[in-house]
């Protein structure tokens, strides 16, 4: 078995992850801005832009990973080279999300603000984990092993 079919396989792996994680991603996105709106009609009965504490940007924002995430797992499961497009998009969207969370510490006027926008340590390890998939899958690509005939390589 080369190295070759060796990542192939592992992508795919990452790929079935990738479904899975997606899935729970986009739920949990969904569910977190839910109870964010909740909680503040709730408390205050205004609107939940005026909260600076509530981000729910953020929640748009993952929602957005997560359906990157699924898209990505599935043409990873695939084998196939259009995945180098939803992992470029990937890769972007998860680098932009550190960069913004960071400018939101920076930026914080208290404390809580600033624990609220602080990136996680799984944030932080998915986005090395989506450029290292990248990396794979364009070292595949470029030696013709992702392509439409991936998927039945044995």
């Amino acid at each position: 078995m080369t190295i070759e079919l060796v990542l192939i396989t592992i992508l795919r792996l990452f790929g079935l992850l990738w479904i899975i994680g997606g899935i729970i991603v986009i739920k949990n996105a969904r569910f977190s801005s839910l109870i964010d709106r909740a909680f503040l009609h709730i408390e205050s009965g205004f609107d939940a832009t005026d909260n600076p504490v509530i981000d729910l940007g953020r929640d748009h924002w993952l929602l957005v990973g997560g359906v990157l995430t699924f898209i990505s797992g599935a043409a990873l499961v695939a084998a196939s080279f259009l995945v180098l497009v939803p992992l470029t998009f990937m890769v972007f969207h998860q680098g932009l999300y550190v960069i913004r969370q960071s400018q939101k510490v920076k930026t914080a006027s208290s404390e809580d603000e600033a624990a609220e926008a602080a990136i996680s340590k799984s944030s932080r390890n998915g986005a090395i984990t989506a450029l290292a998939i990248w990396i794979i899958a364009m070292f595949l690509y470029t030696k013709s092993f992702l392509d439409w005939t991936a998927a039945v390589i044995n």
